[in-house]
């Protein structure tokens, strides 16, 4: 599908539609706006370049919200183009991080492991008092989760400790305690970047009006069947006609 200098007043809606071929929506004006909900699209370069496009025409009306929907899909067709190596190195960027979108990953990715850690030390009596000489192991749950939450906080109260016993030769809650401390510290500056970036672009501007303003009175363009290089060609009693290279011609009709 390839929009040759095209220019289109109406909203284009790919909604339930399948691309076997390329997409190129490079050089297209588009003055409404796009929809690719359900949309197949075989090729991952096509993925790219329609989600990319979709992502600039809602950021252009101020729908944040939308906008990085697409830019999350744009950057996992983008992901999945890579080698082997970049591609799985950036798997915890895009189910944790949501390449910079999903501050609930990022929320709940830190409760999973600053909950389960503290399981892992109630289990396997991981945590001593620190008030005292002798090694008095904590054997409460809730003071368990307690000392993980602190320590993935990096507070420190000083009540609690990992306890120093080693197995073959490691000092294995001593390291879980000071990994969870640099994840804690990760993660939550990541979640303050995230968030903050999030709410920023959605009260930022008023996208309802902006929105409703540039799509109001416009009529919708969909596609029906198949589709393969086309450009627009013109529109008469509420359809128009495609020309797919000067092979094959495609009705669609407008909502």
């Amino acid at each position: 599908v390839v929009f040759s200098v095209a220019t289109i007043d109406e909203n284009v809606v790919f909604d339930g539609a399948t691309i076997g071929l390329d997409v190129k929506f490079s050089t297209l004006k588009l003055k409404g706006t796009i929809s690719f909900k359900n949309t197949v699209l075989r090729r991952i370069s096509a993925q790219e370049s329609a989600y990319r496009k979709a992502k600039s025409v809602y950021e252009k009306f101020g729908d944040y919200h939308t906008a990085d929907e697409y830019y999350y899909l744009e950057m996992t067709a983008r992901r999945k183009q890579k080698g082997v190596i970049k591609r799985t190195f950036e798997i915890p960027i895009q189910y944790i991080f949501g390449f910079g979108t999903k501050w609930e990953r990022v929320l709940l990715t830190w409760l999973f492991v600053v909950f389960g850690l503290g399981f892992f030390f109630w289990v396997f009596n991981g945590v001593v008092r620190s008030d005292t000489l002798e090694l008095n192991i904590v054997r409460s749950l809730w003071d368990n989760l307690y000392f993980s939450i602190v320590t993935a906080t990096t507070l420190g109260y000083g009540d609690f400790r990992p306890i120093a016993t080693e197995y073959f030769g490691i000092p294995v809650f001593r390291l879980l305690a000071g990994g969870e401390a640099i994840f804690g510290t990760f993660m939550w500056a990541a979640f303050i970047v995230i968030f903050a970036r999030k709410w920023v672009r959605k009260f930022g501007t008023n996208t309802i009006s902006s929105l409703s303003s540039a799509t109001r009175g416009k009529r919708s363009f969909h596609a029906i069947g198949p589709m393969l290089d086309w450009t627009p060609i013109s529109s008469t009693n509420g359809y128009g006609r495609i020309c797919l290279a000067n092979r094959w011609t495609l009705r669609v009709g407008f909502a």
